[in-house]
């Protein structure tokens, strides 16, 4: 199965191309039981690969104040996103997990203005969470210029499952 997110008004069509990629590719991968997709409305910066944080369970109440029609309910604190709810443009789901962890991939919007972009990832573990952290920049072409707890090795590696 591959990704395929439509490009927003404020979002670079190659940025986007970029991230369908690698999301199809952990896709494809066969890891993820569970997962959803969350377009942050800025770019963000690598310290948020840190936080610790899953979304648990999707059926809550369909005011849970995220996007229309879909819900979202928490089983504790530690599931909360990192992001403000009013930085979320929206969120897209796979799966409806009751009990195991979903992975979650956050993408920064505004990449049209911006010139640049993040993609961070959180991967639950039995141990503990997988959080990395992708920057990227456009001067004459996409390019990743920082990696935290990834490296360039494996994103291309992802990238090469989708194609």
């Amino acid at each position: 199965m591959t990704i395929e997110l439509k490009p927003e008004n404020d979002d670079n069509p190659q940025f986007i191309e970029i991230i369908n990629k690698i999301i199809s590719g952990f896709v494809l991968s066969g890891n993820l039981e569970h997962y959803v997709i969350i377009k942050i409305n800025n770019w963000f910066d690598d310290k948020w690969a840190g936080f610790h944080g899953v979304f648990r369970d999707y059926s809550g109440p369909p005011d849970s104040g995220y996007v229309p029609g879909i819900a979202v309910t928490y089983h504790d604190t530690k599931a909360l996103p990192p992001f403000a709810r009013s930085r979320i443009k929206y969120l897209t789901m796979s799966g409806q997990p009751k009990e195991n962890p979903a992975s979650v991939f956050y993408f920064s919007g505004n990449s049209k203005s911006n010139n640049r972009g993040s993609l961070m990832a959180s991967f639950p573990g039995p141990q503990e969470n997988w959080e990395w952290y992708v920057g990227f920049n456009n001067t004459e072409q996409w390019k990743a210029i920082r990696y935290k707890s990834i490296g360039r090795t494996e994103i291309e590696n992802i990238i090469k499952l989708s194609s």
